[in-house]
């Protein structure tokens, strides 16, 4: 972190560690700050978090759960009337502990769910006293359950941030270091524990230099009584982002929860992140796979049409669209336990 000694000439992008802070100096402190904005087990639209009402108070939706993706967002206000800034958010976990001492032991760097390290505020430039958001959000599937604090600092062109911020032990240290950085806050969080038996993995996926009009989901085999559901923060190209909520599996026979057909560009890129809940039950076999399907219809592609198999029965696609379209399954990957037909 780069130290100044009168924060009032901090013209730049800053993060506040109270809603009663208007600018950089005169940093009151706080348990939470309220610009890292841990949203829920879904994305949304972040610029929702860059409204004069969204900035006055604390946005999250709901508490961290063990073994979910939790989304989170994190933002931050430009101080300088005129000038406009360029900058990044970082995020790190760290030991649950009373005092946060900067640069701890035992701190983990939480990626985007595009996997990157850091996450650009957007509108990038940001204008002068304008609020910016990161747009990629930060995801965090924690396997424990309890109390957290998780640390945000920024990086920016004028204020460049190389690595974690300086490990700090000196408690006036800490004070001076709170009011000469106000590109750092820290929120706490409580992790509530699986009750589920959640389990949530996270996979890459991109559409290629082509680009394809694509449908994706889960398929369940020996699932009764369990709980799915999948999201991806990336948006798509009409802004809305693919989000399928917590739904129960009333049937043991194979079944598929899918949602689309997604027109995608070329090169679209994003994290998959799928989730199965047990809820106590422990079938002797069971499958859940997540599965991406090529979306052909009879008058785009004739020549695969008869090549492609029916979307029929499934969950999450409307019956108009099904009997329109057919599908050619291009890529899968789950979790299958004692032997399932497919």
């Amino acid at each position: 972190m780069k130290d100044i000694s009168d924060t009032s000439q901090w013209n730049d992008l800053f993060v506040r560690t109270s809603p009663s802070e208007t600018g950089p100096t005169g940093r009151v402190g706080g348990l939470s700050s309220p610009d890292i904005i841990p949203w829920g087990i879904t994305p949304t639209d972040p610029y929702r978090f860059t409204t004069q009402d969204s900035y006055r108070n604390y946005m999250s939706s709901q508490g961290l759960r063990q073994r979910m993706p939790n989304y989170i967002y994190v933002r931050a206000r430009n101080s300088a009337p005129n000038t406009p800034a360029v900058g990044s958010a970082y995020l790190a976990l760290t030991d649950p502990a009373l005092v946060l001492w900067p640069g701890g032991e035992g701190w983990t760097s939480i990626k985007t769910n595009n996997g990157n390290a850091y996450s650009s505020l957007q509108p990038s430039p940001v204008a002068g006293n304008a609020i910016a958001v990161t747009t990629d959000p930060f995801v965090y599937i924690p396997e424990e359950s309890g109390h957290r604090c998780i640390v945000t600092w920024l990086s920016t062109q004028s204020h460049p941030v190389a690595g974690a911020p300086p490990k700090i032990t000196d408690m006036s240290m800490l004070v001076q270091f709170l009011q000469d950085n106000p590109n750092y806050a820290h929120h706490n969080v409580d992790i509530a524990p699986s009750t589920t038996g959640a389990v949530t993995n996270q996979k890459p996926f991109s559409s290629g230099t082509g680009g394809f009009s694509w449908i994706c989901g889960l398929q369940v085999t020996n699932c009764k009584g369990f709980r799915v559901s999948f999201s991806s923060s990336a948006p798509l190209p009409d802004g809305s982002h693919i989000i399928f909520e917590p739904t129960d599996v009333m049937q043991n026979e194979t079944i598929r929860y899918m949602l689309g057909p997604f027109d995608l560009p070329p090169n679209w890129e994003t994290n998959m992140n799928y989730t199965y809940e047990t809820n106590g039950l422990d079938p002797a076999n069971f499958a859940v796979t997540f599965i991406a399907q090529y979306s052909v219809g009879s008058r785009t592609h004739p020549d695969l049409w008869d090549l492609a198999e029916p979307l029929s029965g499934v969950v999450g696609i409307d019956e108009d669209t099904q009997r329109d379209v057919r599908v050619i399954t291009v890529g899968s990957i789950g979790v299958m336990k004692g032997s399932v037909p497919l």
